[in-house]
């Protein structure tokens, strides 16, 4: 316990202390987030369409059902990220409390 007072009392934690808590203004989410989130999302929506249009189609046998299916469940790989990210964006966008960029800043 002795050494966690002395810690915080040394000047490396106050000045740790004093840029974390300097805040110059609502961050943004940088380009690369914007682009994987726009990747993953779009990916998820095309394996889904593929998937379904292939899967619910009468036109095919049942080996091609089977592949339709595949790509449905695959679709969930790149889909859940893109839409978790995509309303992480859109919640720090429209300033809803809660949902700050902090945790999707890679850049």
């Amino acid at each position: 316990m002795e050494s966690l007072r002395k810690a915080r009392a040394s000047e490396t934690w106050q000045d740790a202390r004093i840029l974390s808590s300097s805040s110059s203004g609502p961050r943004s989410i940088g380009l690369k987030t914007k682009l994987a989130i726009l990747t993953f999302l779009l990916l998820g929506v095309g394996m889904l369409i593929a998937g379904g249009s292939i899967y619910w189609s009468g036109d095919y046998g049942e080996n091609q059902k089977k592949t339709g299916l595949d790509l449905l469940v695959c679709s969930c790989i790149p889909l859940l990220p893109g839409l978790y990210g995509a309303v992480m964006w859109m919640g720090q966008a429209q300033g809803w409390h809660g949902y700050s960029s902090m945790s999707l800043n890679y850049d």
